[in-house]
């Protein structure tokens, strides 16, 4: 049972890709762009350093939050899109 349903998500997964190639050449990009606002800028030290495992069995990586960061700030990204006469 759980081959069958893998292999009807495989199916629906590559006719819902083919579909979305097939409607993406009808989408044009007039333009792309972005822009950051405000923010200041933060800096730590004093604080320890700790092990960290991010998947059980794997090697501990050593994270050091200590440095210079960026805060309170945000990122805008846009896309327009073109639009044909018809």
């Amino acid at each position: 049972m759980r081959t069958a349903a893998f292999v009807l998500g495989v199916a629906i997964t590559l006719i819902s890709t083919l579909a979305g190639v097939a409607a993406a050449d009808n989408l044009s990009v007039a333009e792309v762009g972005s822009f950051h606002v405000g923010g200041r800028a933060v800096s730590l030290s004093g604080l320890p350093t700790r092990d960290v495992v991010f998947t059980a069995g794997s090697q501990p990586i050593k994270v050091d939050p200590n440095g210079d960061f960026e805060d309170y700030n945000a990122a805008h990204r846009r896309v327009r899109p073109w639009r044909r006469a018809r």
